[in-house]
């Protein structure tokens, strides 16, 4: 299996679409703190939000700067994976997740690969991009269709972590079927750990209604049995 071919084709294939994104941000256990919806709009691979119903763009955000902000990392994701070159991947052991059998993918880098780079805001909504260790996975279906990627990133220097995972899914139109984002999970910390939930539903591509196919299992944002990778 190419698995960049595959990562690089899956970010072609989300250049242009719309969908409604559901947020919940939260602190460690609680209920979430806020939720909020957006009319997502990818056109040729740029982002925009904006609430249903208005014509101004705006970035989804909680209620104050603790929170984190979302961003594309459902395709940052296989961008990364198809594209920086520097980053080392190797095939792992197979797992069984729902019944199916799934094939594994590990990789990582190097804060000098400048392959994993996160942003980060000030109380000021300033932002600063630094490069980081990082490690995680891509899982596959026996198709060659990457169906989930997971990345955790080291910050240890700082004294906490951040971790992040994309489900993708089917989604049908007029007979064909698109791979696009399902799911998206993120969590960041030290002794307060903060998190961001996000749900694509009610997907429209090229102007045309389409209608998405779940998993036969949950496919939910979730640290699988392999561990946060």
């Amino acid at each position: 299996m190419n698995l960049r071919r595959t990562a690089q084709q899956l970010v072609y294939s989300m250049r242009t679409f719309t969908a409604t994104q559901t947020f919940a941000w939260g602190i460690g256990n609680r209920a979430p703190d806020m939720t909020d919806a957006y009319e997502t709009l990818i056109v040729d691979g740029w982002q925009r939000w904006r609430h249903p119903g208005t014509k101004r763009f705006i970035d989804p955000e909680p209620l104050n700067t603790s929170h984190i902000w979302p961003g594309d990392v459902w395709s940052e994701f296989p961008r990364m994976v198809g594209r920086e070159l520097s980053l080392k991947i190797h095939q792992g052991p197979d797992a069984v997740v729902g019944g199916r059998t799934i094939h594994v993918f590990q990789y990582a880098a190097n804060i000098e690969d400048r392959a994993c780079p996160l942003k980060t805001y000030t109380v000021f909504l300033r932002g600063t991009t630094k490069f980081y260790d990082c490690h995680g996975e891509v899982w596959m279906d026996d198709s060659g269709n990457i169906l989930r990627i997971s990345q955790a990133i080291d910050l240890s220097g700082v004294g906490s972590h951040w971790w992040g995972v994309v489900t993708y899914g089917w989604l049908e139109k007029d007979g064909t079927q698109y791979l696009v984002p399902v799911t998206l999970m993120i969590e960041a910390g030290h002794k307060k750990m903060y998190w961001c939930r996000g749900l694509f539903t009610d997907y429209e591509m090229f102007g045309v209604r389409a209608r998405l196919l779940l998993p036969t299992e949950p496919e939910q944002a979730q640290k699988s049995s392999l561990g946060a990778h």
